[in-house]
């Protein structure tokens, strides 16, 4: 049976070569024997994200399944960048595969435990044709202007996104922001610039944080009913974290002003923290939007 829908996660497994200190990935996950009747389902979608633990661990299975499909989708891949080696970015380039590295700025050896990706394997990422970074938000790291300056300082001015930590069931609460005001004021000095700048109608990066979230949807998660997860063995989940059913979100209110941008929350495990996220951040965004 094909499942239609506008993005496919191909869940490949939960392999890595790292054991970062935040990660939420559940790691008791079994490893998949690969059906390759799964390729009638990953060629329906329009756009197809390969997942891990880490995707480059895979590599032959996500080279043999894109040399199958019919290249019409957009395909991406998120990875920590250390398995990068110019055979693997060749192969990319070849086939206009989007790879966003996940990475946390200034902060990442501290962190992840690991040496920056970018001093080891940086040359093989801005090699990339198709790339952007990822940059983990959280109550350590959250500070957006040194992630700013991260990036201008390593000439890594590319597209990027911030990705606040969520509670996706095994993340380490140190990690949660949990009432964290510092943050709070923070995104008050960041709105407040971004109203002067709509006033101006001059493009900063204050403004392009917010406008991420003003048209709805951004941080939507793969538990919706536009996305199709799917492990190599064919088996279809209700999420990318290999969660069998949803089981609703009895956080959620039906009237929730925030429910643009968190499309209703965890549908797997509801919980009180992603509330607490999602409103804070929206509490921003109605700033703006009702003072410009």
């Amino acid at each position: 049976m094909i499942f239609m829908s506008k993005t496919c996660f191909v869940m490949l497994g939960n392999k890595c070569n790292q054991s970062c200190s935040y990660c939420y990935q559940d790691k008791t996950a079994s490893e998949f024997v690969f059906d390759e009747k799964i390729i009638a389902t990953v060629d329906s979608c329009n756009r197809v994200m390969f997942y891990g633990g880490e995707p480059l661990l895979y590599f032959d299975i996500i080279e043999y399944i894109v040399k199958k499909m019919s290249n019409k989708q957009l395909i991406n891949i998120t990875t920590n960048g250390t398995l990068l080696s110019s055979s693997i970015v060749d192969f990319l380039n070849k086939h206009n595969i989007h790879v966003s590295l996940s990475h946390d700025g200034i902060k990442h050896q501290e962190l992840r435990g690991y040496t920056d990706p970018l001093q080891t394997h940086g040359d093989f990422f801005l090699a990339l044709k198709k790339k952007a970074l990822i940059c983990v938000v959280n109550n350590i790291n959250y500070n957006y202007y040194n992630l700013w300056d991260y990036l201008r300082d390593n000439k890594l001015e590319l597209a990027h996104t911030f990705q606040h930590a969520k509670w996706c069931g095994a993340t380490d609460e140190t990690f949660m922001f949990k009432d964290n005001r510092e943050w709070e004021d923070l995104l008050e000095q960041v709105s407040c610039i971004a109203i002067d700048d709509l006033r101006r109608r001059r493009v900063s990066n204050e403004l392009l944080f917010f406008k991420q979230y003003f048209n709805g949807g951004r941080d939507f998660c793969s538990c919706h009913d536009n996305y199709t997860c799917i492990d190599l063995a064919g088996n279809i989940y209700a999420c990318h974290n290999y969660k069998l059913q949803r089981v609703g979100n009895r956080f959620c209110q039906p009237k929730c002003s925030a429910k643009p941008i968190c499309g209703g929350g965890c549908l797997c495990e509801p919980n009180a923290y992603d509330c607490y996220l999602y409103k804070t951040l929206y509490r921003y965004c109605e700033k703006i939007m009702m003072e410009v």
